[in-house]
């Protein structure tokens, strides 16, 4: 500065007033002195291109070296100063990874729309996957499958398709859109790329979403997919559901076998072995066996503290209560003597039970979802 301003017109000042430029800009990214002092000498003002070039280097400095928060000052004042500048586009991508770093997602979102509607660049794709896993955390379905597509359309990396149609299963899911959700989850059985967690993931939400849609022969096959590949909480749910699904046939022999498998492997797991017992007392009091099934019941309930599963017990006590008062009128009304039995007759060898003690680490995602989808939900 002191060489420039002893002679601004001099060879070696050009020189000098070139090098105090770049360390303005690119060293101490503060390019407003190198144009201050340019600006007092009376020298000719920078072209607006010049400036454009210089202002945004100058903030993109900050956000290369991870100070994000006052890149995202810069920037934004990059963007007001140059609203259609050269690197706009830039400077919205930087803007919204600088908050989305700072986990400050909801602020990062108008800055990935933003890329995301510009015209296709380098940044496109990586604000959609990022907008979408945003949306999705925000339980926004729509509108992370609107970004989801998009990427599926744009995108030249196999990882983010193979996200994406996960992505898309997940969300369709969610929105109970049973037809979309069996034709994500069958594109994400078949993808090459896709974990076998993944698959896990789709051959359970798959088999739900047959269910749901009263398709129960093809959810069966889907669970039993799962049942026997993996000893984790998905299995545990395709066992309960298609335990349930021979139950809703009326097929109350094999529904029990699945159902005392359930409790035999998967006792580690208390939603499913809670459920399991709640189910067992339904094939009980179908078959009469009325006595089982309280008993049944009452293990749920010194078990569990989850007061969805205390309702559901106390609802079946109450149908249970009302079999047997419905029983003794008719013993009163007919003097006939009808053995409705006590809780010494219950059946030893049907809750002749083992419960396993290992504690395995569940494999659901975090993400909320309807009946029957519980699995993917417990925490």
């Amino acid at each position: 500065e002191a060489a420039v301003q002893k002679d601004p017109k001099t060879e070696y000042a050009a020189n000098a007033l070139r090098g105090l430029r770049q360390v303005a800009t690119f060293d101490l990214k503060n390019v407003e002195r190198y144009l201050n002092f340019r600006a007092n000498l009376g020298l000719p003002d920078e072209s607006m291109g010049a400036k454009d070039t210089l202002v945004f280097e100058s903030a993109k400095g900050y956000y290369k070296e991870g100070e994000y928060t006052v890149a995202t000052g810069k920037l934004e004042a990059y963007l007001k100063d140059f609203p259609n500048g050269i690197f706009a586009n830039d400077a919205n991508y930087m803007i919204a990874e600088s908050y989305y770093a700072l986990k400050k997602e909801e602020q990062s979102l108008p800055y990935f729309e933003k890329v995301i509607d510009a015209p296709y660049g380098e940044w496109t794709e990586e604000a959609l996957y990022k907008s979408s896993s945003i949306y999705m955390g925000n339980d926004e379905y729509q509108k992370a499958i609107g970004r989801f597509l998009l990427l599926v359309e744009k995108t030249e990396y196999d990882v983010y398709e193979k996200d994406a149609l996960v992505g898309l299963m997940i969300a369709y899911s969610n929105l109970e859109d049973f037809e979309s959700t069996v034709k994500y989850a069958l594109l994400v059985e078949g993808n090459k790329l896709v974990e076998n967690y993944n698959k896990f993931q789709a051959r359970l939400l798959l088999g739900n979403a047959y269910f749901q849609s009263h398709k129960y022969n093809e959810a069966y096959t889907a669970y039993e997919k799962i049942a026997g590949e993996t000893q984790k909480v998905m299995a545990a749910e395709a066992i309960y559901q298609m335990s349930y699904i021979k139950y809703l046939q009326e097929d109350y022999k094999t529904s029990q076998e699945l159902a005392i498998r359930l409790l035999k492997e998967f006792s580690n797991y208390p939603y499913w072995y809670s459920k399991g017992y709640i189910l067992l007392a339904d094939i009980l009091i179908k078959n009469e066996a009325l006595v089982d099934a309280k008993y049944a019941l009452k293990n749920v309930l010194e078990h569990s503290s989850d007061q969805k599963i205390i309702d559901e017990v106390n609802k079946r006590l109450a149908e249970i209560k009302f079999i047997e008062e419905a029983a003794l009128k008719v013993v009163e009304k007919e003097e006939v003597f009808i053995d409705l039995g006590d809780e010494e007759n219950v059946s030893e060898e049907l809750f002749n039970i083992e419960e396993e003690e290992d504690d395995e680490p569940l494999d659901t995602l975090n993400f909320e979802s309807t009946t029957p989808t519980d699995s993917l939900n417990q925490k």
